[in-house]
């Protein structure tokens, strides 16, 4: 077969439907602009460019495209991008599933976490220029995107996220996923080495092995090395840095349990392979507490602005929306209800009552974190490992110098070190996370620095997130007419026969049954024994004798009218 080529670029390997092509003056910038212009072409199945070879992979349909037709395609797109700038490194991506040339992948987009509008956005305009599904999880900061991968390539879609995420703010970090494996892979690995390290100790002293104290001593000097580079925040910190958190703990871990198994230290062992198990324990619960949550939302509609979905009664709004259809009352944030009729605006967290409703999720207002007004105090163990940093080399140069042995003074660094201090914190941390997971509390921990800490001081937006709906809080019959308990079965059969518009806030009393009833946001009427009762906030405040008023302050007065009787004033106090 001959080599095609075309101003420089080559076929370098050629079979049919399939091509490799190799373009030398390409700098390889813009490569998601080459895989765009050459998948538009007609027949092309696939491309996947690879700048730092300068090679492009294309798949096609011979009968209706051919090769030199891709090469010159690849030639014009390569030339078209040699004066573009790359903007950056790809958001990083969490590819779960691929089922034939369906894909999937999660994508951090930096912005989502606090602009809320940010998430309609890209999820609207990667399913409109791009023809894949996606869905938007603000909690997450991600974006998962089912894509097929013989129509758009997944740098296209990178690059495309890249370009209308926000800037990125002073101090701020990609979030990562909860199901990220990298945790679970790292604490297994730790664990299962540290348990081969013990069982091979076990039947080197069983098996009556061969003892040479100038390895022991030399694997000892190795492991202590490894220990004084995650014994020094700054230390451990530079390397996470440079390797990353994940590929820094295993290396260094791995490499510890193999330096203290060849120095025969089963305390060493041991002390590793407990605190890589604590670790595994805390990712296993977080992981199986993550999935349950995400099996509880399967079925739910998408949480993202602009989607529109039913709520039934008893359901919270799960982000700011506009009600379309639908009437009923959901509770503010002092915790009372309130009016809900089509047009109405539902806050984020409203329970909503009666309907059903059909809302269009409008999302909040974006937020930008602002400044602290001072400097966190720090803490306790801040101060401590600031202070014995330096004391432990100073030790250790005392040492030095009063003893004039490099060995002793090795050996000072060792037992004067913050390794104990930090170690004593990640378990701390992992306990304090585990122990919320037994609680019932699901814990995102999509940010490693940020921990589980109890709080010093605990702010309350709304006595709405203290309450847990109504209830009927006192009863005041006019005098001659009907008792306390006959007014509350009354209204039971009322507000039941309407839907329940005030949730459970009147309890069943009575065999009454309501019909023909109907809410309007304000008065729930229903027939109850043949008579027609309406209940709701009188238009006039009645007037209320002192002392009851001041016992039930603060409540959601409703009257209970009937021609015959007149006004009969309901107090319905909020409970937490």
């Amino acid at each position: 077969m001959s080599v095609a080529t075309v101003e420089g670029a080559r076929v370098i390997h050629a079979l049919p439907g399939r091509i490799r092509v190799h373009f030398p003056g390409w700098s390889g910038h813009g490569q998601w602009k080459v895989e765009r212009r050459v998948r538009g072409l007609p027949g092309v199945r696939y491309v996947e460019a690879n700048g730092l070879t300068g090679n492009v992979l294309i798949r096609f349909d011979p009968a209706a495209s051919d090769e030199q037709t891709l090469l010159a395609a690849v030639a014009d797109a390569a030339k078209d991008t040699e004066t573009l700038l790359e903007d950056g490194p790809f958001p990083p991506v969490l590819e779960e599933t691929v089922e034939g040339t369906v894909r999937r992948a999660r994508v951090a987009v930096r912005g989502i976490d606090r602009d809320p509008q940010m998430a309609r956005f890209v999820v609207n305009h990667l399913r409109r220029l791009f023809g894949v599904h996606a869905w938007a999880s603000p909690l997450t900061g991600r974006v998962m995107i089912e894509y097929d991968d013989s129509r758009v390539g997944l740098n296209e879609l990178l690059a495309y996220v890249r370009q209308v995420e926000l800037p990125e703010l002073p101090g701020e970090d990609r979030p990562a996923h909860p199901l990220d494996p990298a945790p679970l892979v790292q604490s297994a690995s730790r664990t299962a080495a540290a348990g081969l390290g013990l069982a091979v100790l076990a039947v080197w002293r069983w098996a009556g092995g061969p003892v040479a104290p100038g390895r022991i001593k030399a694997a000892a000097t190795a492991a202590g090395v490894i220990t004084l580079l995650n014994g020094f925040p700054s230390l451990r910190n530079g390397l996470r840095r440079l390797l990353g958190r994940h590929v820094a703990d295993v290396f260094f871990s791995i490499a510890g349990v193999v330096t203290l198994t060849l120095a025969r230290s089963p305390l060493g062992l041991a002390i590793t392979g407990a605190e890589a198990l604590v670790l595994l324990t805390e990712v296993a619960a977080r992981r199986a507490a993550w999935a349950r949550y995400e099996e509880h939302l399967e079925g739910a509609g998408a949480a993202e602005p602009g989607a529109v979905i039913r709520l039934e009664a008893g359901e919270c709004a799960p982000l700011t929306a506009r009600v379309i259809e639908g009437v009923g009352t959901a509770t503010g944030r002092d915790g009372l209800p309130l009016r809900i009729v089509p047009g109405s605006e539902v806050l984020a967290g409203a329970r909503l009552f009666a309907g059903p409703f059909v809302v269009q999720l409008t999302g909040g207002e974006a937020f930008l974190p602002g400044p602290r007004p001072g400097n966190l105090a720090p803490s306790l163990l801040g101060r401590y490992l600031k202070v014995l940093g330096p004391l432990s080399l100073g030790y250790a140069a005392l040492s030095l110098v009063l003893t004039r042995s490099p060995a002793r003074a090795f050996t000072a660094l060792l037992l004067v070190n913050p390794r104990v201090a930090l170690v004593g914190l990640e378990a701390a941390n992992l306990y304090a996370a585990a122990r919320v997971l037994r609680g019932g509390v699901t814990v995102v921990e999509t940010r490693p620095e940020r921990v589980v800490q109890l709080p010093d001081v605990l702010l309350l937006d709304r006595p709405r997130v203290l309450t847990d709906g109504l209830e009927v809080a006192g009863v005041m019959p006019p005098e001659g007419s009907l008792d306390a308990t006959e007014i509350m079965a009354l209204a039971s059969g009322v507000s039941a026969g309407a839907g329940s518009p005030w949730g459970n806030a009147f309890p069943r009393v009575g065999s009454e049954t309501a019909t023909d009833g109907s809410f309007n946001g304000l008065w729930a009427k229903a027939r109850v024994m043949g008579e027609d009762y309406t209940l709701g906030p009188p238009e006039d405040p009645p007037e209320v004798p002192g002392a009851f008023a001041l016992q039930y302050r603060g409540g959601y007065l409703l009257a209970l009218c009937r021609g015959e009787y007149g006004e009969q004033p309901l107090v319905l106090q909020r409970y937490a």
